[in-house]
């Protein structure tokens, strides 16, 4: 079982519906004008429109998968090209054995275990109107990012995605986030929605920043502009993520595995992943 399987069952659940309600688009990765990476201060007299006020509706959470080789006695984290591997391995495995067994021999080639998502690739996702689409100033924003990759040490690996995710800057639109509270408050200035800013950007860059750290391979920024009900959706799976994620940085940081005065009882007795971790740490690796 993954570290956040619960949340991504849900997630799924949830794009299920929309694209069966012909409700998902894709935004383009390569927007046709590049934006830059800028830090801005967007006032809001100047705002010309905002997304994610608390009080309009504002959700912010980020989960992973992990790829994993299962299948023809193979453990452990494959490389860039772990079919290729897979199929190595076990013609490595199969030489060794005598002619008359091996021939006859099926190669099988090994399943990538990626937890109860589909195959991930790049994409920006957008359920909702874009940004010159809204009909108000202020409108309900989610951002849920999802990866794939190789994730050794899952505290490490949590805070670099984490402080990756904030430090995407880009001119003209300010972002202040509380990822406590799994919130994102975002502001466009006039100029910017004038010149063509769009969320396609803003996934964009996400996914490139993302695609720069070394243990992820696949990246996905899910955007919902589309109300506070479809927010409300996806609360269960955020309040789970951030369980999850509070667990996980108490034991990184405090190094207390003293489960009977902990807060996050509950959740690491249900998710396995939590209890390994744990195990790890009190054995002095992290990685």
């Amino acid at each position: 079982m993954g570290l956040f399987d619960g949340p991504l069952n849900e997630l799924e659940n949830f794009l299920s519906e929309k694209q069966k309600q012909g409700l998902v688009k894709e935004l383009p990765q390569a927007p046709r004008k590049k934006w830059p990476s800028e830090s801005s201060l967007v006032l809001e007299e100047d705002a010309a429109l905002e997304l994610g006020n608390p009080a309009i509706g504002s959700l912010s959470f980020m989960v992973w998968s992990e790829e994993r080789c299962k299948g023809s006695g193979l453990t452990g984290i494959l490389g860039s090209d772990p079919i290729g591997e897979a199929q190595k391995a076990r013609g490595l495995a199969s030489a060794s054995l005598p002619g008359h067994l091996r021939r006859g021999l099926t190669p099988k080639i090994a399943r990538l275990e990626t937890g109860p998502i589909k195959p991930m690739r790049d994409r920006v996702l957008l359920i909702g109107p874009d940004l010159k689409e809204a009909r108000q100033k202020s409108i309900p924003f989610g951002q849920i990012v999802r990866v794939r990759g190789n994730f050794r040490n899952e505290y490490e690996c949590f805070r670099e995605l984490r402080e990756t995710v904030l430090d995407t800057r880009l001119k003209g639109f300010m972002v202040r986030a509380l990822p406590s509270r799994q919130t994102v408050w975002c502001r466009v200035n006039q100029l910017a929605l004038d010149q063509g800013f769009s969320l396609a950007h803003l996934g964009a860059a996400l996914v490139k920043n993302l695609k720069r750290i070394s243990f992820v391979s696949s990246a996905e920024i899910i955007f919902v502009t589309s109300g506070k009900s479809d927010l409300e959706k996806l609360k269960t799976a955020g309040e789970e993520t951030e369980r999850i994620t509070g667990a996980l940085m108490k034991m990184g940081e405090e190094m207390s595995f003293d489960c009977n005065s902990c807060d996050y009882q509950e959740v690491c007795d249900k998710i396995d992943e939590l209890k390994k971790i744990k195990n790890k740490l009190k054995n002095g690796v992290r990685s």
